[in-house]
């Protein structure tokens, strides 16, 4: 990611972005935000003699916006989870409100040879069928949960012992090198080593129940509401979500360092088990010179790909994000000119026209919110 190094305009206001830790791993996995507001950090916009709060630039501009009472754009952040088979995995989780599609830019070699990574979604269809109901699955895929966590929180009772004879607090993460460190020791005590080999193989069966998708970069993951998602170690993706903070956890291998509970049941009665996933995006357009696709169609935002040899204009109401993945593109409006590399992000305001973008060779990511 490059830091964008452009002045703060009336038309096109860039998002410098931050590295916040993830909240997901009790080792070190991070977030990049772009218009991310919460208690861990809060995203910035470039100004021409400074950084600015991205609460305060809304606030200045809520009525072109129309941002309404929640007061928040979409939300925009890069998920860069380790490369580490036991530690790089995200909770497997589910959300009533928020909505979710990841875009895949990068996936680790080392994790993942071949260039496909993975991500849990929803349940095993092979694995469902042999159940006569849903109700019978939830219950069998419940009782495999169960089993793991007493196990799991065994073995994080004694991992924070370790943390509590070295002086860290219970909550704070600890590098995967150093948990590795200590579940070998764990693995090679006598008094301890059999519940370090019940915890993989009681993984296994509680992972063999959920659906796990190929992933390569490039592709499109949207995930609806109550659809429970994890994912995997070493793929890095870009996400637009609703900016709302909620999640219910059905179950992770790790120590959860957010709550001290999984909602694994009440999720279970939630959940959407019959979802339509991985859908296609929309061709929109399509020309040698242009090409353009809705990648996503929730109901209050979409999120659009556009690839660009040319010019172009934006279509969209209140404001859009603009992400650039490859290429250099430029903004051009009654006021001025922006330009945009790799890995820049701006915020556009529809009362300032046109909105024209032309690039030799763009890739870029479009989210456009429906507002009531």
């Amino acid at each position: 990611m490059l830091l964008p190094a452009a002045s703060f305009s009336p038309c096109a206001h860039l998002c410098a972005f931050i590295f916040v830790a993830g909240p997901y791993s009790q080792a070190l996995g991070q977030e990049v935000w772009y218009t991310g507001i919460e208690a861990r950090g809060q995203a910035e916009v470039i100004g021409e003699r400074g950084n600015l709060p991205l609460p305060w630039v809304l606030e200045f501009l809520r009525h072109r916006l129309a941002l309404g009472d929640a007061g928040q754009l979409i939300l925009l952040k890069v998920l860069d989870p380790l490369a580490d088979e036991c530690y790089g995995d995200l909770y497997f989780e589910l959300h009533e409100q928020k909505q979710e599609v990841y875009v895949v830019t990068h996936v680790d070699q080392q994790a993942w040879p071949d260039g496909r990574g993975a991500i849990q979604l929803g349940f095993d269809p092979a694995i469902r069928a042999r159940y006569t109901t849903n109700e019978a699955f939830k219950l069998a895929y419940g009782v495999a949960v169960s089993d793991y966590e007493k196990v799991r929180r065994a073995i994080d009772d004694l991992l924070d012992h370790k943390k509590r004879e070295q002086g860290i607090a219970l909550d704070q993460p600890i590098a995967a090198c150093q948990l590795r460190l200590w579940m070998n020791e764990l693995a090679q005590d006598a008094e301890y080593k059999a519940l370090v080999d019940r915890e993989k193989i009681l993984k296994q069966v509680m992972d063999g129940f959920v659906a796990l998708h190929p992933l390569a970069v490039g592709d499109v993951v949207a995930v609806p509401r109550l659809v429970p998602h994890a994912l995997q170690h070493g793929v890095r993706v870009v996400e637009f979500q609703t900016p709302v903070y909620e999640r219910k956890i059905l179950s992770f291998g790790q120590k959860v360092l957010t709550q001290k509970h999984w909602d694994t049941a009440a999720a279970l009665n939630l959940v959407d088990m019959d979802s339509a996933l991985l859908v296609p995006p929309t061709v929109l357009c399509h020309s040698d010179a242009l090409q353009v696709q809705r990648i996503v169609n929730f109901e209050d935002f979409e999120v659009r790909r556009i690839r660009l040899c040319g010019e172009y204009t934006l279509e969209f109401d209140h404001y859009c994000l603009l992400m650039v993945l490859e290429g250099e593109v430029g903004i051009h409006s009654l006021a001025g000119c922006t330009r945009l590399a790799n890995g820049d992000v701006t915020l556009i305001v529809a009362d300032v026209f046109p909105h024209q973008i032309e690039s030799s060779s763009g890739l870029l990511l479009q989210a456009i919110p429906r507002v009531a």
